[in-house]
């Protein structure tokens, strides 16, 4: 069983883990055909999402691998016990529900999958063999199925971060393009709408003014091409890394009216962690 554990927990990739634990049962329980079933959030629908067995055995109902739980004795049971189920015979089973194209079934067990008495799915394993299951099987199942559920929860919570990383980190960028960006487009918008009246009475300040408006849309164009790169991983890493830097000089530069010179010399191929991180510091330094 810790070997299993090992094997569940070497992943948190939610499809990965699923091929993971039908293949992980192999050893634990012997079967023929073995179903991975989940459960949806209003517990109205059971699914089942993975199969594995014979080819012989293959399922051929036409349910689409969908159903409800409240009209299946032996998963309801599960759900209202948290205990395995065994069934050694199912022809003495007045509760057995035989689905078309499974009439090979004559041995059954299943267990629940888990966590603080919420029920997230089932592990079920059939035999063609009457009498093949007893009560040894469903419990070193239910041991199995009980490392499926800490596996599950931890791949859900992973998922869960990252797409909350995701969108933190969008929101950090929507506040970027609107706090630096959008207000640099701005004062360069008012900018060009002022130098037209100026044009026959100041000449000199239209030339300063721009001169200005040049300094803003190349810093803005900038901060956009930056923010964009920040969207795309992959795009930080795989840039030049001087160019990069240049990038957010010509942005502190149009929003900050500082002069600011960048020296590069040469050029060189970084690890990427290395690469983010020289980046980040030298983002922070001109911030």
């Amino acid at each position: 069983m810790v070997a299993n554990a090992a094997v569940l927990n070497s992943t948190f990739d939610v499809d990965e883990l699923l091929n993971l634990i039908l293949s992980a049962v192999d050893p634990v329980v012997p079967h023929e055909t073995a179903n991975l079933i989940l459960v949806d959030e209003d517990m109205e629908i059971i699914r089942v999402v993975r199969r594995k067995g014979s080819t012989v055995h293959e399922y051929a109902d036409n349910s689409g691998g969908h159903f409800i739980p409240n009209n299946s004795p032996s998963f309801r049971t599960m759900v209202e016990t948290g205990l395995p189920i065994v069934i050694p015979d199912v022809g003495n089973d007045p509760d057995w529900v035989e689905i078309i194209g499974t009439e090979w079934i004559k041995s059954y067990t299943a267990a629940p999958i888990a966590f603080e008495r919420e029920t997230i799915g089932f592990i079920s394993l059939s035999s063609s063999t009457p009498n093949f299951y007893n009560d040894k099987h469903a419990d070193r199942l239910q041991a199995f199925a009980d490392q499926a559920s800490i596996a599950i929860r931890n791949a859900r919570l992973y998922k869960q971060a990252q797409e909350l990383a995701t969108l933190e980190e969008r929101q950090r960028l929507a506040r970027d393009i609107h706090d630096a960006v959008s207000q640099t487009i701005f004062s360069a918008s008012i900018l060009s709408e002022t130098l037209p009246r100026l044009w026959v009475s100041d000449p000199d300040r239209v030339k300063e003014g721009l001169i200005e408006l040049q300094r803003l849309t190349r810093g803005a164009l900038a901060e956009m091409r930056t923010l964009l790169v920040e969207l795309v991983p992959e795009a930080l890493t795989n840039s030049d890394l001087g160019d990069l830097i240049n990038q957010l000089a010509d942005g502190t530069a149009g929003r900050s009216h500082l002069e600011i010179t960048l020296e590069k010399q040469g050029k060189t191929t970084l690890p990427p962690d290395v690469q983010t991180t020289f980046f980040r510091v030298a983002q922070e330094q001109l911030h």
